[in-house]
């Protein structure tokens, strides 16, 4: 019986970010820089802490997921970032901090819809609250 418990603790972490693997492999497998395996894991580690996190409501996880994502991995805006850019350098634009964003978001269970202009990308989330607009590159 421990032993099987011992294997459940053990397994349970791949399998509770197993998707952030897929979701982010999908996105990056066209990025001429590919983030490095310390890289995905620190990345993974970063997700399952937000889905730990507990907070008052909706929106101030939301807040602090996006605080949080800007502090860890959105370090310069630059126009045409690569998705692969925002893991090694920091650099980003609205399309990779959406991307980005969108994984996250998905992960931590909130519903979202990914608005797109002539010249601009951000994020309409859903909260219990209302909606709450996410400007990418606007820390």
């Amino acid at each position: 019986m421990r032993k099987a418990i011992a294997f459940f603790l053990i397994i349970l972490p791949s399998l509770v970010t197993g998707q952030v693997d897929t979701l982010l492999k999908e996105l990056i497998v066209t990025s001429p820089i590919q983030p490095s395996v310390q890289e995905f894991k620190q990345f993974k580690s970063f997700v399952l802490a937000l889905r730990q996190k507990e907070v008052a409501s909706e929106k101030k996880l939301l807040r602090s997921i996006f605080k949080a994502t800007h502090q860890k991995f959105l370090k310069s805006y630059s126009q045409y970032s690569d998705l692969g850019e925002v893991f090694q350098t920091g650099k980003y634009d609205c399309l990779t901090a959406t991307e980005l964003f969108s994984i996250i978001l998905t992960e931590t269970h909130f519903e979202y819809k990914i608005i797109e202009t002539n010249y601009h990308i951000f994020i309409l989330v859903s909260t219990a609250n209302g909606e709450v607009l996410l400007e990418t590159t606007d820390r």
